[in-house]
């Protein structure tokens, strides 16, 4: 009895992507500057400073060179984006025990404008609850 051998090809492997070289992504430190009166974020500036916050500073966003602002916004006009999940109480609680017994908020909220007024943080559910009270 003879038995043939039949050659299967051997499925090609699928290749990891390549990492990016070290410092070839995004743009140089320098370049991150941008003045807080710059005219690319005086839409977001006045939205800030009508809803009673204040701009800190502004900067190009390292990866992309986008610009981005850092402020301090009234907390009362901050609110969870509506598709969030629940808060849960036991976080909630030792969240703002922390802060309580620091004096300190050293995790900042991230925060976008909102459809109307406002603005809403995407992800800081439960800090935001602990700043508030």
């Amino acid at each position: 009895m003879v038995r043939a051998l039949i050659h299967k090809p051997t499925p090609k492997r699928k290749r990891a992507p390549r990492k990016a070289a070290a410092a070839s992504r995004g743009i140089v430190p320098e370049d991150c500057r941008l003045d807080a009166a710059s005219g690319e974020i005086a839409a977001v500036r006045r939205r800030i400073e009508e809803e009673g916050g204040v701009v800190l500073g502004a900067y190009r966003d390292p990866l992309g060179g986008n610009p981005m602002v850092l402020a301090a916004l009234p907390i009362d006009k901050v609110e969870p984006t509506p598709f969030q999940r629940d808060l849960s109480e036991a976080h909630h609680k030792k969240l703002a025990g922390v802060i309580d017994k620091t004096g300190l908020f050293l995790d900042p909220l991230i925060a976008i404008t909102a459809p109307t007024k406002g603005f809403w943080t995407p992800n800081r559910r439960p800090r935001l609850a602990a700043m508030q009270g």
